[in-house]
């Protein structure tokens, strides 16, 4: 009876550790099976984050970058041109100061009292006649007869005034006559224009008073409309004829060059 009751105790035992061994061997079976299902199930996710999603962050991470610098890119080209136009606005005061700043001078040194700083607009130079155009007119206070000068050069006189613009007949010009005399001999003559930028002449010289080379000639201010103290030009040649010489004069400057000229009326200055 007792050794009975042992083989069912041990029998049992045996059972129980047998259930347990496959229990536990269903399990073990069970997790690996598991485990391998999930890293089969897993693995194309992950690839696809390596392949997929990862590249795709990677661009829109790039986009929103490349867009930052496209932005600070428009900042940046914004402010270059923003400096360029404050350049180009400086360097364009800067010349025109320079253009100006002589004949600035010049207005100081004589003191006008009554005087239109003018830009040459356009310029007529040929064989036949030697005008400009200045940008001021009859509204701007221009008169017929008012006396355009460079420094301390006459270079012409306004022959017609237009409400905006005015023409300036030049001193080089056949038609335009001035009263003159020699600066070192005080010989009086009337300058005269021959059409051309690098000469004149002066006409009724008396044969009987001296004439020197490099002299200036100057404009005495006799007559109704070019003041006194002006220079024309320099005296590079003189022939003595039976009455008057034959003066030939070189201008002092070159209308080509000039950009602005003052425009003033005889008396209106200090002499």
């Amino acid at each position: 009876m007792f050794k009975r009751k042992k083989r069912g105790w041990f029998l049992y035992i045996v059972i129980l550790a047998s259930l347990f061994f496959l229990i536990h061997r269903f399990v073990i079976s069970f997790q690996v099976v598991y485990r391998h299902t999930y890293s089969l199930a897993v693995y194309p996710f992950l690839l696809s984050q390596q392949y997929l999603i990862s590249p795709i962050k990677t661009f829109f991470s790039q986009k929103k970058t490349q867009k930052e610098l496209e932005k600070q890119l428009v900042g940046l080209q914004k402010k270059i041109e923003d400096l360029m136009a404050e350049n180009i606005a400086l360097t364009a005061i800067s010349a025109h100061y320079d253009q100006i700043k002589e004949i600035i001078d010049f207005k100081k040194r004589y003191q006008f009292t009554k005087f239109m700083l003018s830009k040459v607009i356009f310029r007529h130079l040929t064989p036949l006649s030697h005008f400009i155009f200045i940008n001021k007119g009859s509204h701007h206070g221009v008169e017929v007869d008012m006396v355009a000068v460079y420094k301390n050069c006459i270079i012409g006189k306004v022959i017609e005034a237009y409400p905006y613009f005015s023409k300036i007949i030049l001193v080089t010009d056949k038609s335009c006559k001035v009263a003159v005399y020699c600066g070192k001999t005080r010989a009086n003559g009337i300058h005269v224009g021959k059409n051309s930028i690098d000469a004149t002449y002066l006409s009724h010289v008396s044969h009987l008073v001296d004439i020197q080379t490099d002299d200036f000639v100057v404009s005495s201010g006799d007559g109704l409309i070019f003041p006194k103290g002006f220079a024309l030009g320099k005296v590079i040649a003189a022939h003595k004829g039976d009455l008057y010489y034959d003066v030939k004069v070189r201008p002092l400057f070159d209308i080509r060059q000039i950009d602005y000229c003052y425009v003033v009326k005889k008396g209106a200055y200090a002499s």
